[in-house]
């Protein structure tokens, strides 16, 4: 992976495949989240780049997969989106990318929505 763009466009087109059928808000972009359904914001943080051996360069981040359902829907909605993501980014390399554990948080109510994270830790690794 050589350059910030390729990785943060891996790790979207990952989440676009992972939830073909949710709305989705990516980092930067516009999105009028629907009034009844659930919806999930996805936001890509580089953590920084190391050396962990001479010659090969490790850039660590994550990706966070905010969920929102609406308040009246109770929690089972939310809970199988954070279980699809955990298995599209659990364990996996794909495009360059490679994806650690993922890990579930609940943030609590957010306005009309109730809020789940899951959190995505990956890498990315360049030879020089």
């Amino acid at each position: 992976m050589t350059s910030w763009t390729e990785m943060a466009a891996a790790v979207r087109t990952r989440m676009s495949t992972a939830l073909p059928s949710v709305a989705v808000q990516y980092d930067n972009h516009a999105l009028t989240p629907p009034d009844v359904a659930p919806w999930v914001r996805w936001t890509l943080q580089p953590a920084g780049v190391r050396q962990p051996e001479f010659g090969t360069y490790r850039t660590d981040g994550r990706a966070v997969a905010s969920i929102f359902t609406p308040m009246a829907m109770g929690v089972q909605a939310g809970l199988a989106l954070a279980d699809t993501i955990s298995a599209a980014f659990r364990l996996v390399a794909a495009s360059g990318v490679t994806w650690r554990s993922p890990a579930v948080r609940t943030i609590g109510r957010a306005g009309k929505w109730w809020q789940l994270n899951v959190e995505c830790p990956f890498y990315t690794e360049d030879q020089a």
